[in-house]
């Protein structure tokens, strides 16, 4: 015949025995366990996580237990609410991860764009700048003006090939200083 006074036992649980709560761990973790199997829909790693949970909870909240109360109550009630908490957090870490995937972040480059083409245009016209004024006045022709080569040649009333040489020039300048400048553009 197994004599068993639950709130004597509660009440030695309160006051620390680790003698008390074994007593209360053999007779309910059966119960306890089946009741959480359901609610799972027999997910028995989950089940045996939160009957643990339950126990654990019951030894670090033992001051408060209400000797009155039926400890089994308690239990499933310790072990539903933090199941219900951890399928709430499993779910919002599910939507989180879920909206993360679908939206995708948009970085604005704009601003630093257009610094970077403003100092770029400066650059490459104070290199221009420093081109003999002949050479500077056909680069600009062509390459800003787009202008072809025969009509930069009828235009400054040059040869096309001199036009052509100059523009080679130029280009060659722009190319070596342009080179001083690799670890910012790059």
């Amino acid at each position: 015949m197994d004599i068993y006074n639950e709130a004597d036992v509660i009440t030695a649980l309160k006051n620390g025995s680790a003698e008390a709560f074994e007593i209360i761990y053999n007779r309910y973790v059966g119960k306890l366990y089946n009741f959480i199997l359901g609610i799972t829909c027999g997910d028995e790693y989950m089940s045996e996580e939160m009957v643990q949970m339950a126990f654990i909870q019951l030894w670090e909240t033992r001051e408060r237990i209400d000797a009155d109360k039926l400890l089994i109550s308690y239990l499933a009630t310790i072990a539903k609410n933090t199941l219900y908490n951890k399928y709430k957090r499993q779910t919002l870490e599910y939507l989180y991860k879920e909206t993360l995937l679908r939206e995708e972040v948009e970085v604005d480059y704009s601003t630093e764009e257009q610094i970077e083409e403003v100092w770029l245009k400066k650059t490459v016209n104070e290199i221009i700048e420093q081109m003999p004024p002949g050479r500077k006045r056909i680069f600009k022709m062509r390459r800003q003006q787009e202008m072809s080569t025969r009509e930069i040649a009828n235009k400054l009333e040059v040869s096309v090939s001199t036009v052509e040489t100059q523009i080679s020039l130029a280009t060659k300048f722009m190319r070596n200083e342009m080179r001083k400048y690799k670890d910012k553009l790059f």
